[in-house]
């Protein structure tokens, strides 16, 4: 067996390779120089446990398809032909035939798996004769290290002759998909996704990913909780998780079908008179035109700023629709939505909890130093409030006051500086598409 081992650039160069740890690249090579002339390791572990590496680093190559593993325990560098091209009379054939004989060679030289059990055809290394080597059949002789040093030469040479064909095309893997789109892939999660692929697939693992990059949620615990779904429902296959997705959306579309419209009322202060006239008298009218919930909220406000002798504010929402979620008002659909992807964000553990419509104090109430009521005591002012839409905690221990807001106020901006000042940030969150953005005030 030789003593001298290569690695193609190709191979050790690629974004793929230099993505991983370095503890797991660390790893690749020294099981690479510890191979067999066919590729093969029968003590992977004890290897990874020599040289400090953790179990994660081993399947993390095996995953990453760096490595093929056989049910017998042992591995085989799958570019191995790729790397290593040796002459015959130092090739020394694998103990491990039975598992040898389960591979075959790509057309850009690796190892794979063959299901037809075939023999895969060994590349040719025999150095070829030319006018200045007369000899096809010659045998090693003196020093053996110095043969060794010139057939590394010539197999560089080759290599890099051969750079652009010998080019991996490596399909991508829920491993790969995690470390491009969520970031860097730490040892516990990267067992976590090696267990998923190991339940489900690939193709399942990164369509999980897929759609919590939809709901803006970067983190493994809500892909978790997506396939934790499906496996509760027996959605195994693509095809299943599809026919649960279409009906889950079908059972959406009728609830929202079937929800019992509300209907207009005429505010108790109008006359009988008024009544019959604006809302029985002309069918024809209320049939072009339906008071909206917004309207409606302006009239009872109206209606306590004349009868209460003070002047309030008309609330206007600017074209929000109030919407009815888990028996709870929303002012509008925006905040009803940030509502569900909460609720997604507990279920996948990255929010411990949250609270809605916390009062905030901006300024505490006093007595009014001039004013007097009809008693002669002091006019009480009440204290200004700030309601936050939502008072976060996260996994994390942190906490965040956000606002699902559309159209900003003066009055809004007015308190959002007051509440800056007194209690830290306020963020506010607003959905892009299928992402939501959120910004510090």
């Amino acid at each position: 067996m030789a003593n001298r081992r290569m690695f193609a650039k190709t191979i050790i160069d690629s974004d793929v390779f230099l993505d991983m740890p370095l503890s797991t690249q660390a790893l690749y090579f020294h099981l690479s120089m510890r191979a067999d002339d066919d590729g093969f390791i029968n003590n992977p572990k004890k290897i990874s446990r020599m040289i400090g590496c953790a179990e994660d680093d081993l399947k993390l190559l095996i995953a990453k398809k760096f490595l093929l593993h056989f049910e017998s325990g042992v591995v085989v560098i799958k570019h191995w032909l790729i790397h290593n091209q040796l002459r015959k009379d130092r090739y020394t054939p694998t103990n491990y035939q039975d598992e040898f004989k389960q591979l075959e060679k790509k057309e850009n030289g690796s190892y794979r798996k063959s299901e037809e059990n075939s023999v895969p055809t060994r590349i040719d290394v025999t150095p070829k004769p030319n006018a200045n080597q007369l000899a096809t059949a010659w045998q090693p002789r003196g020093n053996q290290m110095e043969t060794q040093v010139s057939i590394g030469k010539v197999s560089i040479g080759k290599d890099s002759k051969d750079k652009d064909s010998q080019e991996e095309n490596v399909v991508i893997g829920a491993i790969d998909f995690y470390q491009q789109n969520f970031g860097i892939l730490n040892p516990y999660t990267s067992q976590q996704i090696v267990d998923a692929i190991e339940t489900f697939n690939d193709d399942i693992v990164i369509k999980a990913m897929q759609i919590a990059l939809d709901n803006n949620a970067r983190n493994y615990n809500y892909v978790r909780a997506i396939l934790k779904k499906w496996l509760e429902n027996n959605a195994t296959t693509i095809e299943d998780i599809d026919a649960l997705e279409l009906e889950h959306k079908n059972k959406q579309a009728k609830k929202s079908y079937n929800k019992p419209q509300k209907e207009s009322v005429a505010p108790k202060w109008l006359s009988s008179d008024q009544r019959q006239k604006k809302y029985q008298g002309d069918v024809e009218a209320n049939a072009q035109k339906e008071m909206t919930d917004d309207e409606l909220a302006a009239i009872e406000e109206l209606k306590k700023s004349v009868l209460g002798g003070e002047k309030v504010a008309i609330r206007n929402k600017y074209g929000a629709k109030k919407v009815i979620v888990d028996d709870i008002k929303f002012d509008s659909k925006a905040e009803a939505a940030y509502y569900r992807h909460l609720n997604m964000l507990v279920k996948a553990g990255e929010v411990i909890k949250f609270e809605m419509q916390v009062p905030f104090i901006l300024q505490e109430g006093f007595s009014h130093p001039t004013k007097r009521n009809k008693s002669g005591t002091p006019k009480k002012i009440p204290a200004m409030k700030y309601v936050a839409d939502f008072l976060v905690r996260y996994a994390d221990g942190t906490e965040k006051v956000i606002d699902v807001k559309g159209m900003q106020t003066q009055v809004f901006r007015m308190k959002a500086r007051m509440f800056v000042k007194r209690y830290g940030p306020l963020y506010l969150v607003k959905r892009d598409g299928g992402y939501w953005e959120m910004e510090e005030f």
